[in-house]
């Protein structure tokens, strides 16, 4: 007893020193509606001995990102093509009226500098005269008729994110500036926090406080300054630990009513929307997946927000922005990565490490996917329908967004280290990256550490006092002691080269076949090889990582076909190469399909794509053909486009044919070399032809940083034209043809 006893009192020791370690807010927050002012006065304090007070003492107030074309974010914006903030009038952007910062028990004001960004501020640590790190700050904001993105009015609302200065720090809790970027990539803390709202009548405040600690409300009245009364409301929140990225929402449209069908979702529509009842069945299934897979009990009662609009980019900690309508497949996915986000970002450096916050969530939302809609296709709710027959889309899984949106970029030599900060990528290589290729990584290493390994360490992670990537990383490396997975976070996140593992062959013998593989751009990943009998999988084994080509013995009988790194499940980026037949060296065993119009690239196909073609012309008239090509949105290492045409004027086959190639480079000033040949006939007069060969190469060029504007390329093109003379006479040089070399440098 007395044991049991003594190790109650060291724990409860161990976890006040921990909480010592947060900082505490107190911040009281007084909304007037009709100045569309918010004011405000807060406390801070951070009980750090002060020899770890670092010289400068970073603080963010991220309303200040609202108001100016300076800010981070509204350069972020404007990189993204959005220009309405850009052009935005003064008066349209939060404005700071009045921002007073000093040290507790001073009435000196401190000197604070601006960082890069307006909602980025420090002072020097020398500025404090005593031991405790606790400030007092007052500040006054002037809040525009309509809200942006996260803070603001909306229509059903003010939403309030983060409306409070709070000290800025990174996992090693140094101060510094946390510019948020995209995704919710905001740096968040846990902290401790007493927050009281003064609102006008019929304003409700909703916050995921409410449920981490306490909550109460008053009414009380406020003497306005021609001497009426007006009636008002105060609440208190608070908590012992929480997240300082705290939502917060005031809601206009009524008291937020919780459904009656699950307790603990709230919304703030006076009528229930439609399709309210599913959208929280399937929350509710989102947080039991968490629960049963990774043993996570989610215990925060939900704010959820509908809207018509376009919804808000960021997860918040217990909010959830909805569409009004149907949760169809694509939907229910949102939801779960929006939830999924909000729970791993508590108290993680999403800044620095967005593939653990962005992609770790999108990971977790397509395996929820998989595990509970197995058979869900690509095509979504017009799965089975005429339209996804014609596109064939029922045979590639949900998943298979995540290889278009990767391979689209990484075959055009924009892949980036994963490992990259949030502010190191461009809209269209952030979706890349964080939501389709960390995905695939994550897969990769799923199964190459086994299902109850993974599971444990993500469990472990997840239940981690402070999340970061060195605790993502040791939480996988204490559950995988037998294999080593050092190689995932240096080789595959942090390398510049992509995966790209090929299978040659597969030479028969008597009795086993060899099976000849390599890793050609990145030699230091182990990779796995699968045999399938009847499409059936039977074994799959993890070879060790080769520089060379390395061969496998199989036995022959066992398996019919091979496979190396499913590249439906993996981030290859030329998955064509990874399936062969045991009893033929030419044969992939893909089939051949043509097939009408555009498709998507399936790598366990040949396809050949077709269109009639219609075309005319003053000297061959009516010009009626095929063209049979295999290019797609994402580019192929080998395209080609072939069109014959029969001229209904010369009575003779005319057309057109293009071969190119396509070679991605990762390293060096060029990104992307692009070859081709393009030849084409047709009559320029009477029963008189021209035959034209162009080939070309075409440079693109690295960008000096990954979210330049500026596209460069340099084409190389020499045109070769012969031209048909009457009665077939040789005509003398420059009669019967001319060729044309031509460079051209464009930057745009």
């Amino acid at each position: 007893m007395n044991s049991r006893f003594l190790l109650a009192i060291v724990l409860l020791c161990l976890e006040i020193a921990a909480r010592a370690q947060i900082p505490h807010y107190d911040v009281k927050l007084q909304l007037d509606d009709d100045l569309h002012q918010l004011r405000g006065e807060m406390q801070l304090r951070w009980d750090l001995p002060k020899e770890e007070w670092p010289e400068q003492i970073w603080l963010e107030f991220w309303p200040l990102a609202y108001s100016s074309r300076s800010s981070v974010l509204a350069q972020q914006w404007l990189e993204d093509q959005e220009t309405r903030f850009h052009f935005s009038k003064v008066e349209d952007r939060v404005q700071l009226d009045k921002l007073r910062l000093t040290e507790a028990g001073s009435n000196s004001p401190l000197e604070l500098t601006e960082g890069r960004s307006p909602e980025l501020l420090f002072f020097y640590r020398d500025s404090l005269q005593g031991d405790q790190l606790e400030l007092r700050a007052s500040f006054t904001l002037q809040l525009p008729e309509k809200g942006w993105d996260d803070f603001g009015w909306r229509e059903d609302g003010l939403l309030l994110s983060h409306a409070f200065i709070r000290f800025s720090s990174f996992e090693d809790g140094a101060f510094q500036p946390s510019p948020k970027l995209r995704e919710g990539d905001r740096n968040s803390q846990w902290c401790s926090m007493n927050l009281q709202l003064d609102l006008p009548q019929q304003h409700f405040p909703l916050t995921s406080l409410s449920e981490m600690g306490t909550a109460k409300w008053t009414e009380h009245y406020d003497r306005s300054e021609f001497s009426f009364l007006t009636k008002r409301q105060a609440y208190e929140f608070s908590c012992d630990k929480c997240t300082d990225a705290m939502p917060l929402f005031v809601s206009t449209s009524g008291r937020p009513i919780a459904s009656e069908a699950y307790r603990g979702y709230w919304h703030v529509k006076s009528e229930v929307p439609a399709y309210t009842t599913e959208s929280y069945l399937k929350l509710d299934a989102i947080k039991q997946w968490l629960l049963e897979q990774y043993d996570y009990p989610d215990s925060l009662s939900w704010i959820v927000i509908y809207t018509d609009k376009r919804l808000p980019r960021d997860p918040y900690a217990g909010m959830l922005f909805l569409n009004a309508r149907e949760p169809g497949p694509y939907v229910e996915l949102a939801m779960a990565q929006r939830y999924f986000q909000s729970v791993i970002s508590q108290s993680a450096g999403s800044a620095q490490s967005p593939w653990i916050s962005s992609g770790l969530a999108a990971y977790m939302a397509f395996t929820y996917m998989e595990d509970r809609y197995p058979d869900q296709s690509l095509s979504g709710p017009f799965q089975n329908s005429l339209i996804a027959r014609f596109f064939d889309v029922d045979d590639l899984p949900i998943t298979y967004s995540n290889q278009l949106l990767y391979l689209f970029l990484a075959r055009q030599g924009l892949d980036q280290p994963s490992s990259d900060s949030a502010e190191a990528f461009t809209r269209g290589t952030y979706e890349a990256e964080m939501t389709a290729k960390t995905v695939m990584q994550m897969n990769y290493l799923h199964d190459y550490m086994g299902d109850r390994r993974f599971r444990s360490g993500i469990r472990d992670y997840l239940k981690a006092e402070k999340r970061s990537e060195s605790t993502f990383r040791e939480s996988l490396r204490a559950n995988s002691p037998y294999k080593p997975i050092d190689w995932f976070f240096s080789d595959m996140m942090d390398g510049h080269q992509p995966l790209d593992i090929k299978l040659h062959n597969t030479e028969n013998c008597p009795s086993l076949f060899v099976v000849t593989t390599s890793s050609r751009k990145n030699a230091a990943l182990p990779y796995p090889v699968s045999g399938f009998i009847d499409d059936s999988l039977v074994m799959t084994e993890w070879f060790g990582p080769h520089e060379e080509r390395e061969g496998k013995n199989f036995y022959k009988a066992d398996y019919d076909r091979v496979r190396v790194a499913d590249p439906l499940r993996y981030p290859d980026i030329f998955g064509k190469n990874n399936l062969r037949k045991t009893n033929s060296w030419l044969s992939t065993g893909k089939p051949l399909e043509l097939q009408l119009y555009t498709n998507f690239e399936n790598p366990y196909k040949n396809q050949v794509y077709w269109l009639p073609s219609i075309n005319y012309n003053a000297y061959d008239q009516l010009l009626l053909g095929m063209s049979f090509y295999n290019t797609t949105l994402i580019p192929k290492k080998f395209e080609y486009r072939i069109t014959p045409e029969y001229s209904t004027g010369a009575n003779e086959l005319t057309g057109y044919f293009y071969s190119g190639v396509n070679f991605p480079l990762f390293d060096g000033p060029v990104r992307l070399i692009r070859g081709g040949i393009y030849y084409r006939r047709y009559n320029y007069a009477p029963d008189l032809a021209y035959n034209r060969l162009s080939p070309a190469v075409t440079l693109f060029f690295r960008k000096p940083y990954p979210r330049s504007p500026y596209i460069r390329r340099l084409r190389l093109r020499h045109v070769y034209v012969d031209l048909e003379l009457p009665g077939g006479e040789a005509g003398e040089v420059g009669e019967s043809g001319y060729s044309v070399f031509n460079a051209r440098y464009t930057q745009e």
